[in-house]
C-alpha cells in the first residue's frame, strides 16, 4: 500500500476507506468500482434477481479477470489465496495478492480461510467422521495458509517500514528513550498540557505561524481531530456515520456483531477514523463475553478444540465459535485500518510546511516548564531515581512498565499540586 503515488485505499472485500487525500486539498480521482459493473440485473417479475453464482476455480481466470472477481467477490479471493497458499502458481499471481494495493485483502481472506478449515474440521469430528481422509486434506492446507498468513503478515510490516523510512520516519513501537531527564521533561509537558500548548501557540505566534499549528494533541482521537480541521485527513462525516456516533453501547454493539455476521459487504461507516477506537473496544469486550461459551482459552485468537472436547461438544457450539473467529478477524482488520491511520497521520503532519518550524519550539517550551516548575520537576526525578544505574540511564525500557511509571508519577504530581491549592 503506496501512500504517496495515489490516494489511500484499503480493500476488505467491499470495505472501502479512503480518508487521506495525500495531495492535501486536491480532489480523489473518481476510481471505478468492479462491483457497479457485476451488479446484477433486476428482472421485472416479483423478487427475481440473478446472482452471480462465485467461480468453482477462480484461480484459473486470465488474470485480468481474476483480479474483476476477487475485488467483487469475498468468497472467490478466499479461494484463490488457499490456492496460491498450497502450491498454485501463476505469473503476476504473487504481485495481484500482495501488492501494495491489495495485501491487507488478502491478509483478511488467509485469516478467514484458516479459521473455516478449522472449524470445518471440528464439525467434522463432532458428527463422528474423525477418519474422513478429507480432515488430513484440511490440516495439510491450513498449514499451508498459516505459513503462508505470517509470510504475508512479515510483507506488510516490511512495505510499512518502506513507506516511513522514505519520509524519515520511524515505527510507533519504538523502544522508549532511556534518559531519564528527557522522560521527566516530557511528563512534566505531559502533566502541565495546557501551559506547555500556551506557550507553544505564544511562539508559533511570535514566529508568524498559524494558531492551529500548535495545537497540542496528547492521544490518537485528538490528533485525527486536529488532522481534520487541518485538511489533512479527509474523513468527512456523512449522515451515516454520525448515526453510527450516535448510537448508545447496546445498539453500536449490535451494529457490530451484524457487521461481523457477514463477510461480503460490511459496515464501511465503522472503518471511520473518528469510529475505529470505539470499535476496538466493542470488540475486544464481545470477544471476552463470548469466549467461554465458544470453549475458546483465551479471547486474543481462536484456539483449536482438542479431539476430546470437539465430540463431546453440544451441537450449538459451531455457531459460536464461527461467531468468535469472525470477531478475532475482525479485530484484526481494525488492527490493520489503526495502523494505516496512525502512518497516514504521521505523514500528513511531517509534509505539513509549518511542522519543521514548530519543532524548533519544543525542547525551549519544555526548558521555560522546567524553571516556572522546579518543585515538581525535583519530584519526578526523585521518583525516576529508584530505576537508574550509575550511570544515570533507565534500568530496561519495557514499555508496560515504563506505563505504569509514568501512572504513579502523574497521581504523585496530582497529589502534590493538591497539597499547594489547599496550602
Amino acid at each position: 500500500m503506496t501512500l504517496r503515488d495515489r490516494p489511500l485505499t484499503n480493500h476488505h472485500r467491499g470495505r472501502i476507506t479512503r480518508y487521506l487525500d495525500i495531495r492535501f486539498a486536491l480532489p480523489i480521482p473518481a476510481q471505478n468500482d468492479p462491483k457497479e459493473r457485476r451488479r446484477a440485473p433486476v428482472l421485472t417479475g416479483p423478487g427475481l434477481r440473478i446472482e452471480r453464482v462465485p467461480d468453482q476455480k477462480p484461480w484459473r481466470l486470465p488474470l485480468s479477470d481474476m483480479a474483476d472477481v476477487i475485488s467483487a467477490s469475498f468468497v472467490d479471493l478466499v479461494k484463490v489465496v488457499i490456492a496460491e497458499s498450497c502450491g498454485v502458481e501463476r505469473t503476476g499471481l504473487i504481485d495481484l495478492l500482495y501488492g501494495r494495493d491489495r495485501i491487507c485483502e488478502s491478509i483478511d481472506a488467509l485469516t478467514y480461510g484458516l479459521h473455516d478449515l478449522q472449524l470445518r474440521k471440528e464439525e467434522h469430528i463432532r458428527a463422528g467422521q474423525e477418519e474422513d481422509p478429507v480432515i488430513k486434506q484440511w490440516d495439510d492446507q491450513a498449514n499451508n495458509v498459516r505459513r503462508r498468513l505470517n509470510e504475508a503478515n512479515a510483507e506488510l510490516k516490511r512495505q510499512r517500514l518502506t513507506e516511513l523510512n522514505r519520509y524519515g520516519l520511524v515505527p510507533s513501537n519504538t523502544t522508549p528513550t532511556d534518559d531519564p531527564i528527557r522522560f521527566a521533561k516530557g511528563l512534566l509537558g505531559d502533566f502541565l498540557r495546557d501551559e506547555r500548548a500556551a506557550l507553544m501557540a505564544q511562539a508559533a505566534t511570535a514566529a508568524g505561524l498559524s494558531p492551529r499549528a500548535s495545537v497540542q494533541v496528547s492521544n490518537q482521537l485528538e490528533k485525527i481531530h486536529w488532522c481534520i480541521e487541518r485538511g489533512l485527513l479527509k474523513a468527512p462525516v456523512t449522515p451515516e456515520v454520525s448515526t453510527v456516533l450516535d448510537l448508545d453501547d447496546a445498539r453500536f454493539r449490535l451494529r457490530v456483531l451484524q457487521d461481523a455476521g457477514r463477510q461480503q459487504g460490511r459496515d464501511d461507516a465503522l472503518c471511520h477514523p473518528l469510529v475505529l477506537h470505539r470499535w476496538q473496544d466493542q470488540l475486544e469486550a464481545l470477544r471476552k463475553h463470548l469466549a467461554a461459551d465458544a470453549q475458546n482459552p483465551s479471547h486474543q485468537a481462536l484456539v483449536p478444540l482438542s479431539r476430546t472436547t470437539a465430540q463431546r461438544s453440544q451441537p450449538d457450539i459451531a455457531a459460536r465459535r464461527r461467531l468468535f473467529a469472525s470477531l478475532v478477524q475482525r479485530t484484526n482488520e481494525n488492527s490493520r485500518l489503526k495502523q494505516t491511520l496512525f502512518d497516514s497521520t504521521t505523514i500528513a503532519e511531517r509534509c505539513d510546511p509549518e511542522h519543521e518550524a514548530l519543532m524548533q519550539f519544543v525542547q525551549p517550551t519544555y526548558e521555560e516548564l522546567v524553571r516556572r516548575h522546579p518543585d515538581l520537576f525535583r519530584l519526578i526525578r526523585e521518583m525516576t531515581a529508584p530505576h537508574e544505574t550509575r550511570y544515570g540511564r533507565f534500568i530496561g525500557c519495557d514499555p508496560w512498565e515504563r506505563r505504569s511509571l509514568r501512572k504513579e508519577i502523574i497521581n504523585r504530581l496530582r497529589q502534590h499540586q493538591e497539597a499547594k491549592t489547599t496550602h
